[in-house]
């Protein structure tokens, strides 16, 4: 299992009260959204609403509406692995090396992950996918990170929880591979690691500019 000794912590505030984020005129990461839809969904009807409230002195106070509210609760931490994440991740990386003869072949990986998939949905008594997901969610960060060395393995924390990511902090760049693998364990239909992990690295790497012709 994923440990997560790491607790949920706030990140530090810009000076201005922007949200790191935001601040520089970017939009929320992915999970941020879905945290606001998440927030959205718990919040009551009768307060979603973004009328003023009147102040003790006769003025309208401007009231933070849901989306507002919601977007202050996507802050978070981003730290180091620490002895035991490091551990965690060599034994994903040694239970890939059992069964794969190069870990750093993303075909290879990626029709691995393919044949121990669909072993696992053809039995009658499946077993929790959670420990397949943690060492395909590691095989698929290592070819992430060999695309994109500015990408390190990190431990993004938050008020939901604890996860392993990989992170570049400047310009701050999040993935989310162990948890990807986890999300589409059931649905991912044949290709689906080598067609991810290709989608991510598109996403991530930066790409040369094409050339201008005279």
């Amino acid at each position: 299992m994923l440990p997560t000794p790491h607790g949920p912590a706030d990140a530090h505030l810009a000076d201005d009260g922007a949200h790191p984020t935001v601040a520089d005129g970017r939009a929320p990461d992915e999970g941020a959204l879905q945290r606001v839809v998440e927030h959205l969904e718990d919040v009551p009807d009768d307060e979603r609403t973004t009328d003023g409230a009147s102040g003790g002195d006769g003025t309208v106070a401007a009231e933070v509406g849901p989306v507002a509210a919601a977007l202050s609760d996507t802050r978070h931490t981003i730290d180091g692995l620490n002895p035991a994440e490091l551990l965690f991740l060599a034994q994903q990386r040694a239970l890939v090396a059992g069964l794969c003869d190069d870990p750093g072949d993303a075909t290879a990986v990626g029709a691995l992950f393919d044949r121990v998939r669909e072993q696992w949905a053809q039995a009658e008594d499946r077993p929790d996918p959670r420990s397949l997901a943690d060492a395909f969610g590691v095989a698929l960060g290592d070819l992430v990170r060999a695309q994109a060395p500015a990408l390190d393995w990190a431990v993004c924390s938050d008020r939901y929880g604890t996860e392993i990511v990989l992170a570049q902090r400047t310009p701050e760049v999040l993935v989310y591979p162990i948890a990807a693998v986890a999300q589409y364990w059931e649905s991912a239909a044949q290709g689906w690691f080598v067609r991810h992990l290709a989608d991510v690295v598109h996403g991530v790497v930066p790409r040369a500019p094409a050339a201008v012709e005279d």
